[in-house]
């Protein structure tokens, strides 16, 4: 009946790694199918720890950096939330200064400072430079 629970365990592990898409619960997991399998052939719980163990520690040394390599090979470098608007094109919709403003920016209305001196006017085409809580900084220039 031990097999049960290891194959238990090894399905919360793949749950676990669905959610963490990081390699290492898919080798454990991997790991106590294999311990499940050593107690299905009947072997004692001793030996289902050292499979256990000894499949996890091989998987970890070995299958599990090349997973990583391929699949940091094959999915883009795509960049999510506030990062993909750092570059962006703005438009000015009320002025900004160093104390405030607003611009539209991919399609919402954001408030916005700017760093620089100079007052930026309603109409002009800005760029995002950084986020700072919940406002942009913009300048003229493209950073």
């Amino acid at each position: 009946m031990a097999y049960f629970w290891w194959f238990l365990i090894a399905l919360g592990l793949a749950v676990v790694e669905v959610i963490s898409v990081d390699f290492f619960f898919l080798m454990l997991a991997i790991s106590a199918g294999a311990a499940g399998i050593t107690s299905l052939l009947g072997f004692d719980l001793t030996a289902q720890i050292i499979v256990f163990a000894v499949v996890a520690i091989v998987l970890l040394l070995t299958l599990r950096p090349w997973a990583r390599r391929v699949l940091e090979r094959s999915v883009p470098n795509t960049r999510l939330n506030f990062h993909a608007l750092l570059g962006q094109e703005a438009l000015v919709e009320e002025t900004v200064t160093g104390e405030g403003g607003r611009v539209r920016l991919a399609g919402d209305t954001w408030t916005a400072l700017t760093k620089d001196e100079v007052d930026l006017e309603v109409g002009e085409v800005v760029y995002v430079n950084e986020i700072a809580g919940a406002s942009v900084v913009v300048s003229r220039v493209k950073a």
